[in-house]
């Protein structure tokens, strides 16, 4: 796959029109496909791109045909010049045409950046060391363009092999999410290697638990078992509740002896199973609390579980 397939494949779809995109969508970062559309085109856009006619709430139609030609050096120029032409915003982050410019400028130049790394790179291999090379020399910030556009071909070339850096470096949670799930394997090795300190990766717990296979449940029961000193409780917990068979792995933790697990599981239960099983759980959760002398700021918070589950079990109760 060329250079050239490399951004229609990655970035082809991820490229929203300026015209009609909102602020934040217009500020995501992703780069356009270059070459291969009519010059014609570009004429036509520079012309009525003209920095001294254009005005703050000019349509922005035309800076995405920039952005498609953004090997045109006409392209970066006219939109130095646009973003130049008057202020940015509005004030309070709204932006001016001048500013969407900007933001159209920025892209030029991050995809002349992705494209001139992978210059000369044949095999998907060639590719995805290039990238490392990038960050291993002179990483972009995590906030560029640049960083964004070199992650996503990493992930698009390396496939799998790319996991060392869509994983912990990736931008978006659903584009890392996305990319988890189809390396199911890949995904539950490099986290049994990494440790549960991989679920704060962006992204990375969401591809897990949607996978939510066997494997998963018996990383995260790892995990949970070896958390002698409770720092990933609150993560692993909301995992399980958020996988399939919940609810019974939720119950389960109610009988856990660590109390921050029994807690959590608790909470749970009430956020998404409010029902007559989950009720009369806590109840005997109670219990054997008091038998075992626990304080009573706990048994006050589990007995607010009970409550607030008969409530929603109200609630439900007379909807129609």
């Amino acid at each position: 796959m060329n250079t050239s397939n490399i951004y229609k494949v990655v970035i082809l779809g991820a490229v929203g029109s300026l015209l009609f995109a909102s602020p934040a969508e217009a500020q995501s970062p992703a780069p356009p496909p270059g070459g291969g559309s009519s010059t014609a085109e570009l004429e036509d856009a520079l012309t009525r791109l003209d920095p001294s006619q254009v005005k703050a709430n000019s349509p922005r139609g035309d800076l995405d045909i920039l952005l498609k030609h953004w090997d045109d050096p006409r392209s970066e120029q006219r939109l130095e010049q646009l973003s130049n032409a008057g202020p940015r915003d509005y004030g309070e982050g709204v932006k001016t045409f001048y500013g969407y410019a900007y933001v159209a400028l920025l892209k030029v130049q991050a995809t002349k950046q992705c494209h001139s790394f992978l210059q000369g790179k044949e095999t998907p291999k060639e590719k995805l060391e290039a990238i490392r090379q990038v960050y291993a020399t002179n990483p972009p910030k995590k906030s560029s363009d640049l960083h964004r556009m070199l992650i996503q071909t990493a992930a698009e070339v390396g496939g799998a092999e790319a996991m060392d850096l869509v994983v912990p470096m990736g931008v978006v949670l659903g584009e890392v999410c996305d990319y988890v799930k189809k390396y199911p394997e890949e995904a539950v090795a490099y986290a049994r290697r990494i440790g549960p300190e991989s679920l704060s990766y962006r992204g990375f717990s969401c591809g897990l638990t949607s996978i939510g296979n066997a494997d998963v449940v018996a990383l995260f029961q790892d995990w949970l078992l070896e958390d002698a000193e409770g720092k990933y409780v609150g993560g692993l917990v909301e995992a399980f509740a958020r996988m399939p068979g919940a609810k019974q792995r939720l119950l389960e933790l109610l009988h856990d002896s660590r109390p921050a697990v029994v807690r959590e599981a608790a909470g749970w239960l009430r956020q998404w199973f409010s029902d007559r099983e989950s009720q009369d759980a806590v109840r005997a959760l109670i219990e054997r609390r008091k038998q075992a002398g626990a304080p009573q700021d706990e048994i006050s918070y589990y007995e607010a579980v009970v409550g607030q589950i008969g409530a929603r079990m109200a609630e439900k109760k007379g909807q129609p």
